[in-house]
């Protein structure tokens, strides 16, 4: 379990995901690091907008904020180079030791965006080496990212890591909220839909396999369906696909063992 006292890595694939757990980093005051700038087709960078809410909180931003654009991390997952991933895991795991990390929390699979899931293999993977490198047992947490932010798997809900808000609490989180224009959007219609008591808990679980690669229970992860729409209008060339991008890549980045 992830103590008060503990020194926590946080490590996301877009800037902005910070606000699905704006009240475990202002209670952790974790040290973050975010892999993309979050710029998707118009090409600007959304870093400084998470490092508002970032500061806001009172936790830290590390060197590694946006250090791929969303177009250059597709090209990496397309092109399986893994040259640049293996480079970045290296960073963290220097970065978390300069820093004395004791836990890791980050983006889950969930098949709805393959930067996440990337994201959460590379987490697997700097978990498991640094925990060789400082010689001791790192505790790694997921949350939701798609899916309903006050739930978690039914089977681990007793060793989840659950923060109830309070009204006052809520509020902080909806103003930092508004750091993002397009994702308050969403959120108010998601409140005006289902209320705020969703998003007055936040959950974070226990990963307890390492080696897992998928978790969706379609024939396909929902990037691909959506990447064959994109495909059939004429936006996009070519669909990011499980078993010919994902899967290979997390296989490899599983069994990385930096030198």
């Amino acid at each position: 379990m992830i103590s008060l006292n503990s020194k926590v890595a946080l490590i996301l694939g877009h800037p902005g995901h910070e606000l699905r757990v704006f009240h475990f980093l202002s209670t952790y005051k974790p040290r973050v690091y975010i892999l993309t700038d979050g710029s998707g087709n118009d090409l600007e960078s959304r870093v400084h907008r998470s490092v508002r809410v970032i500061e806001q909180a009172g936790a830290s931003l590390s060197g590694v904020a946006g250090k791929f654009s969303d177009k250059e991390i597709y090209r990496i997952i397309r092109e399986g180079d893994l040259a640049p991933l293996y480079q970045t895991i290296d960073e963290i795991i220097a970065d978390m030791i300069a820093h004395d990390i004791d836990a890791v929390a980050g983006d889950s699979i969930e098949g709805f965006n393959p930067t996440h899931d990337l994201c959460r293999y590379m987490i697997n993977s700097i978990v498991k080496n640094y925990s060789k490198r400082v010689q001791k047992a790192v505790p790694n947490f997921e949350f939701y990212l798609d899916g309903p932010p006050h739930i978690c798997p039914e089977k681990l809900k007793e060793e989840s890591l659950w923060l109830r808000l309070s009204d006052e609490e809520f509020e902080r989180k909806y103003e930092a909220c508004k750091n993002y224009p397009e994702i308050m959007v969403d959120l108010e219609a998601l409140i005006a839909k289902h209320g705020k008591a969703m998003f007055q808990v936040e959950c974070l679980w226990p990963v307890k396999d390492m080696n897992k690669y998928s978790s969706w229970t379609t024939t396909e992860p929902y990037y691909e369906t959506y990447g064959k729409k994109k495909i059939s209008s004429g936006t996009y060339q070519e669909v990011i696909t499980y078993e010919s991008h994902l899967l290979p890549l997390a296989k490899e980045i599983t069994n990385y063992c930096p030198a």
